[in-house]
This record gives C-alpha cells, sequence and structure tokens, in this order.
C-alpha cells in the first residue's frame, strides 16, 4: 500500500509542477498524461490529445534524414 501511495503522490507533485510551468493554476489531464508517458512509459487510453499520430522528439531524436525524407513522403501520398 505505501508504493501505491507514494507512486500516486509522485505523479500528483510532478504534474502540479508541470502545470505550474505552463503558468496554469489548473492541473489538467495532460500533465498527468504527460508526466506518466515519460517517466513511467504508461499510456492512457481514452486520453488522446490528438497528435497520437505525430511522433515523440525523443523518437526523432534518433531518426535519420533519410528515414525521415520517407517518412515525409509517405504523409504526402496520404494527402
Amino acid at each position: 500500500m505505501l508504493i501505491a501511495e507514494e507512486f500516486v503522490e509522485s505523479v500528483t507533485d510532478f504534474s502540479c509542477k508541470l502545470a505550474k510551468h505552463r503558468k496554469s493554476p489548473v492541473l489538467e489531464v495532460r500533465d498527468v498524461k504527460l508526466y506518466l508517458e515519460r517517466n513511467w512509459n504508461i499510456r492512457v487510453p481514452g486520453f488522446t490529445d490528438g497528435d497520437e499520430d505525430r511522433m515523440s522528439a525523443a523518437a526523432r531524436r534518433g531518426m535519420n534524414e533519410q528515414h525521415r525524407q520517407r517518412l515525409n513522403a509517405v504523409r504526402r501520398s496520404k494527402k
């Protein structure tokens, strides 16, 4: 039980820090979602921000230019 309480406390604490960093007085789902995805690799179903098809910045860093060009060509062909 103590581990679960510590987990909830760490999630809420850091999520509040993210909201404060955004200069928002309100804690939003996206703050909690960001913390869980980045720090715990937990994806919460049902709380998408509409950018699911976009790659995260961490994923893009490992991409080389040739791969990026192929992805852009595929995206253009979908339009």
